[in-house]
């Protein structure tokens, strides 16, 4: 016994010192009063990636800024740049018991008005730029993410794979992070994001849902088109149109190929440029010829190239028709004032950026017997011109960027040493490609969700088992659930598409809460606190305790 109060003595002597480490150790840890609220998963947008969003919640008495925050998940590599940074982002700060919403900024080019145009947010709400997004996962392993406050911290969740390369292998040292692949309701559907009903811990499955338009403060996201966008790469260099000099031999010649663009999306950019030694004009609309490649999975079933009238000595550039001819011309020949060719192809084949055999065929008969081989890779023996290319010596080594042509007319074009790569200020004259712009839809509409307005602008908790959406869980729900059961999806709480015990078991665990409770988060304690708290309960249980009592006996009198 009087060991035990020597301890508590000496527990009070150091009283001071622990309550000040506990003090510093809640500082380091504010970034534990991060929770997340909600995740668009699965948005409508073609590009999946960039318009996925985080919410997240700030449940702390302080701001916390997220300048130098890093983005991972399990399994990828080491990461050595902050994703969130002042330097890219306009905004880094979460306010005390705000919410911020992190999206993918890279459609937007870290313009923050076009996301909170799409959602119709005010500047009030803070939207922050993440650089290099951990993309969301819509089915099978890699639905997790975590973001870590620091280097150190990050560092804390990698180890080494066993070939010397450093993974993250957990998320102890992340200020959030959720692993939604158990539990969680199905992120297939394109559109709703899910979010937490604010009740219990938020990294379990069974306190989110998906939400609905109109349903607790959840709205539909509207197309944002962006004026003047660029939609190709200036870095693309070539030269169409430009014949190379020397005597070609009699027939049609494939002259010049860009196979790999740095325009996105690649296969809308590339092209090939035919030149035309046969003595005499070819109508391709008179005369549809067939264009196509030896690696395609898919036969042609109609002659692709079918319009254009191409003259003797001269070249045309066959392009994808998925692009436009004015695009074309504004890209390789402004204001048309070359005067080049440019002849729309349907069903483009993709060229291979490793190397392909490019032809085409003057008749569907020709085509057809060379289409009947080995699928693929198919025989060019009836092809009225076909080009083998490669990206390896002796062919010009891939770049990303400029096209590959035949440097002299007179030389054949079967060997990988007559070819250049197209560089600026060449001897054809090679350029770059002139900047498209267009007015660019960057978002489609449509998404639903409540970004920015978790228990910060009055939005409810979401509850799942509020079947009749009435911002409350009671009987009348479970009469919702009885008269749907496995019948509609009337009383289905996890989004699953029937109305099963799972729904029921929801509907036990919110029975009696409402939307107008507090959706606030549950905050672990940090274990410097949580001794301390110890501690003091029982320094304060020995210093009441009379003689002769025991110490449970004092913990539990209220007296």
């Amino acid at each position: 016994m009087h060991g035990h109060c020597l301890a508590l003595r000496t527990w009070r002597a150091l009283g001071v010192f622990v309550l000040s480490a506990a003090v510093f150790q809640i500082a380091l840890q504010a970034h534990g009063q991060l929770v997340v609220t909600e995740m668009m998963v699965n948005p409508k947008s073609t590009n999946d990636s960039v318009w996925e969003w985080i919410e997240v919640q700030n449940t702390g008495a302080g701001a916390i800024d997220l300048n130098g925050y890093i983005a991972g998940k399990l399994g990828e590599t080491n990461n050595t740049t902050a994703n969130i940074s002042t330097a890219t982002a306009a905004d880094t700060v979460i306010p005390a018991g705000g919410v911020g919403v992190l999206y993918d900024a890279a459609e937007t080019n870290f313009d923050d008005q076009v996301f909170r145009q799409a959602w119709n947010l005010s500047a009030s709400v803070p939207v922050i730029a993440v650089d290099g997004w951990p993309a969301l996962s819509n089915s099978g392993t890699g639905r997790d993410f975590g973001f870590w406050p620091d280097a150190a911290a990050y560092s804390s969740s990698l180890v080494d794979d066993g070939t010397g390369t450093m993974k993250v292998s957990n998320f102890n040292g992340a200020a959030f992070s959720v692993d939604y692949i158990s539990g969680f309701p199905p992120v297939a559907t394109n559109g709703p994001s899910i979010a937490w009903n604010g009740l219990g811990s938020y990294q379990d499955g069974g306190n989110w849902g998906v939400s609905l338009a109109g349903v607790n403060g959840a709205v539909t996201s509207v197309p944002v088109t962006v004026s003047g966008t660029p939609i190709n790469n200036t870095n693309d260099r070539g030269n169409p149109g430009r014949v190379p000099p020397g005597s070609a031999a009699t027939g049609l010649l494939i002259t010049e190929v860009m196979y790999d663009p740095g325009s996105t999306p690649e296969g809308n950019w590339e092209w090939v440029e035919i030149y035309n030694s046969t003595g005499a004009t070819i109508d391709f609309g008179a005369t549809p010829y067939f264009f196509h490649d030896t690696t395609s999975t898919s036969d042609l079933t109609a002659a692709n190239v079918t319009s254009g009238v191409l003259p003797a000595n001269q070249a045309a550039v066959l392009f994808n028709d998925a692009n436009t001819t004015q695009n074309m011309i504004d890209a390789w020949d402004p204001g048309g004032a070359l005067g080049t060719l440019f002849i729309p192809v349907d069903n483009f084949p993709s060229l291979n950026n490793g190397g392909d055999t490019v032809a085409l065929w003057d008749s569907a008969a020709k085509y057809q017997i060379d289409a009947a081989g080995t699928d693929p890779p198919r025989s060019t023996n009836q092809a009225t011109t076909a080009l083998t290319y490669d990206d390896i010596a002796p062919w010009p080594v891939n770049n990303n960027a400029a096209s590959i042509f035949l440097a002299n007319l007179a030389s054949s074009p079967g060997s990988g040493s007559n070819w250049l790569r197209s560089n600026v200020g060449d001897f054809v004259g090679t350029t770059n490609a002139v900047a498209v712009t267009q007015d660019v839809v960057v978002h489609p509409g449509g998404d639903v969700g409540s970004p920015g307005s978790f228990n910060g602008s009055g939005n409810p908790a979401f509850l799942p088992a509020d079947f009749n959406h009435d911002g409350a869980v009671n009987s009348t729900d479970l009469a919702v659930w009885k008269g749907s059961y496995h019948l509609t999806a009337g009383g289905d709480a996890d989004s699953d598409g029937d109305t099963d015990g799972a729904d029921f078991l929801l509907w036990q665990k919110q029975v009696g809460s409402s939307s107008a409770q507090a959706a606030t988060a549950t905050v672990p304690e940090p274990a410097v606190w949580s001794l301390l708290h110890a501690g003091i309960l029982t320094f304060a249980t020995c210093s009441r305790r009379k003689r002769g009592v025991s110490p449970v006996a004092s913990i539990s009198d209220p007296h």
